[in-house]
C-alpha cells in the first residue's frame, strides 16, 4: 500500500499542486472577505470542502489506475497464452519429427532391401507414400516466423473444414518476431472461432504486403452475427468472459507500440481487420 500511494502521489505531482493552490485560494478570499480573520467554523468549512475534492480525485485515479491495471494484466495473460500455445506447439512438432526420423532409419532398411532384390517398384511406392510425411509447411513467404505461424494455423482451419485464401508480397515485417507471432495468432483465433460457429460458408482470407515502406495485413472471415461493442471494446458472447474478448486488445495494444493504424469492418456476414504500420 505505501509502494502504490508513493508511485500515485508521484504520478500526480500536478493534481497535488492544483489542490494546495485551490486551498490556499479559499484561504486568502477567507481572508480578504473578514478583513484579514477566518472564524474557526470558516476554517474548518474550508478544511473540509478541499480534503473531500482531494479525497474524490484520488479515488477517480485510483480507479483510472485499478482499471489500466487490470487491462494491461488481462493483455499479459493474451500474450502468456499465445507463446505458451506456440511453445505446445513446438514441442508437438519436436516429438513428431523425433518419430520421423526414428521410422526413417526403418524405411531406408526396407528400401535398401527392395532395391537389394531388384524390386524397384516397391521401393518407388514406399518413397511416394513417405514424400509428405517430410513437407508439411503449406506456404513460403521468405520470413521464417510468417511461415510458422500461417502453417500452425492452417492445420487448425483444415481440421475444421475451413476454406482459406493468402496473398503475400512481403519482405519485411517491421516488427519483433515475438509481437507478429502474438499479433496474428491472435487475429486469426478470433476468426477461427467465428467460422467456425457458422452453418454455412465458412472462409478466411489473409492478406500481407509490404507498399513502398509500409506493412499492410488483411484478415477477413465469414461471420453469421454482429460482433458486440462496447466502449470502442469487441465483448465476448462466452458465459465465461473471464479471460476471453482481449485477443483483440492485445492487438491493438502491439499496433499502437509501433504507431500503427488498425481499423476494423464488420456486418452480420463477415468481419475484417485492416492493420497499417509504417517502416522505419
Amino acid at each position: 500500500m505505501e509502494k502504490w500511494l508513493k508511485d500515485l502521489l508521484t504520478d500526480c505531482k500536478k493534481m497535488i499542486l492544483f489542490v494546495a493552490l485551490s486551498e490556499c485560494s479559499i484561504l486568502y478570499f477567507l481572508l480578504t472577505m473578514n478583513w484579514g480573520y477566518i472564524e474557526n467554523r470558516e476554517l474548518i468549512i474550508s478544511f473540509g470542502v478541499i480534503s473531500g475534492i482531494a479525497l474524490i480525485l484520488l479515488f477517480v485515479l485510483a480507479r483510472f489506475w485499478a482499471k489500466s491495471i487490470y487491462t494491461e494484466k488481462n493483455i499479459l495473460e493474451v500474450r502468456n497464452n499465445v507463446i505458451a500455445s506456440q511453445y505446445e506447439e513446438l514441442n508437438e512438432s519436436y516429438k513428431k519429427y523425433r518419430c520421423l526420423i526414428h521410422d526413417e532409419r526403418h524405411m531406408m532398411d526396407y528400401i535398401e532391401e527392395c532395391i537389394g532384390t531388384g524390386n524397384f517398384s516397391e521401393a518407388q511406392k514406399i518413397i511416394k507414400k513417405s514424400r509428405n510425411k517430410f513437407s508439411e509447411r503449406y506456404y513460403w513467404t521468405g520470413i521464417t516466423v510468417l511461415d510458422n505461424v500461417i502453417s500452425i494455423e492452417k492445420r487448425k482451419m483444415d481440421n475444421m473444414n475451413i476454406e482459406f485464401h493468402i496473398e503475400t508480397d512481403v519482405t519485411d515485417i517491421v516488427m519483433e518476431d515475438i509481437d507478429i507471432i502474438i499479433l496474428l495468432e491472435n487475429l486469426f483465433d478470433n476468426a477461427i472461432e467465428a467460422v467456425e460457429k457458422c452453418a454455412n460458408k465458412k472462409e478466411i482470407k489473409f492478406s500481407i504486403k509490404n507498399i513502398n515502406s509500409m506493412l499492410v495485413l488483411k484478415l477477413w472471415n465469414s461471420s453469421c452475427k454482429k460482433p458486440k461493442v462496447k466502449k470502442e471494446r469487441f465483448v465476448t458472447d462466452k458465459h465465461d468472459s473471464k479471460g476471453h474478448g482481449w485477443g483483440l486488445e492485445s492487438v491493438k495494444y502491439i499496433v499502437k507500440k509501433y504507431d500503427g493504424i488498425i481499423e476494423f469492418e464488420y456486418t452480420e456476414m463477415f468481419f475484417q481487420t485492416v492493420i497499417m504500420i509504417e517502416g522505419e
